[in-house]
């Protein structure tokens, strides 16, 4: 039986009802659905336009709308981490924060496998402002060796701050002992500690909007 061919229009206003992180891992057996789905130009304005549930809590005084937030970027899940431009990466969070009503200082990090990237592209997360990390062993060992290295970095701390992890293997790290206790020793702290898919925030081979010129 063959697939009926919908206008594009019909299509695209189908598909602005799925949630973005949906639609952003989802794959059609139409040709037609596929090419819209890897769109750029319907990526975001299907991200710009949807409804957004908030990722923390509203700023209610200055000090907590100042407050630093650390974004952590798993980067195990992609086989081709060169696709994220890393001031594009810098640019999309700091975006999603404004729109979040905190304005404070902002501390990148991102981590994967051992020998994820190459020394080109670890150079220019750096020289963006962004920490990269490479951990040997398996998903949960670089998780936890994450933890241990943010947990040292933490207990040098005299103030609260948010954290975000972002990780397309969300629920799985959710459910490490290891991470919940993670999360409760934050919470304890005074963070906001929040864990999202990474396409709710970052879309890759998104170009930087203010790229430096030779």
């Amino acid at each position: 039986m063959e697939c009926i061919s919908l206008p594009e229009e019909l299509v695209e206003q189908i598909l602005y009802r799925v949630p973005i992180e949906s639609v952003a891992r989802w794959r059609s057996t139409s040709k037609q659905w596929n090419a819209l789905l890897k769109s750029k130009r319907f990526l975001k304005t299907h991200s710009a336009s949807a409804p957004r549930l908030r990722l923390f809590p509203v700023p209610t005084t200055r000090s907590v709308r100042m407050r630093k937030t650390y974004v952590v970027l798993d980067m195990s899940g992609y086989s081709n981490p060169e696709k994220f431009h890393p001031c594009s990466i810098k640019e999309q969070i700091e975006a999603a924060m404004r729109k979040e009503g905190y304005y404070g200082e902002l501390s990148i990090w991102v981590y994967g496998a051992e020998n994820t990237w190459s020394t080109e592209l670890e150079s220019i997360f750096w020289e963006a402002g962004i920490e990269a990390y490479q951990y040997k062993g398996d998903k949960r060992t670089r998780l936890h060796m994450l933890i241990a290295d943010f947990l040292a970095v933490l207990f040098s701390m005299n103030y609260s701050s948010n954290f975000l992890i972002l990780s397309e293997n969300k629920q799985d790290m959710e459910q490490d002992p290891r991470f919940s206790r993670f999360r409760k020793a934050l919470e304890n702290n005074g963070f906001f500690l929040v864990s999202a898919h990474t396409d709710k925030l970052i879309i890759e081979d998104t170009k930087p909007v203010h790229s430096e010129t030779a």
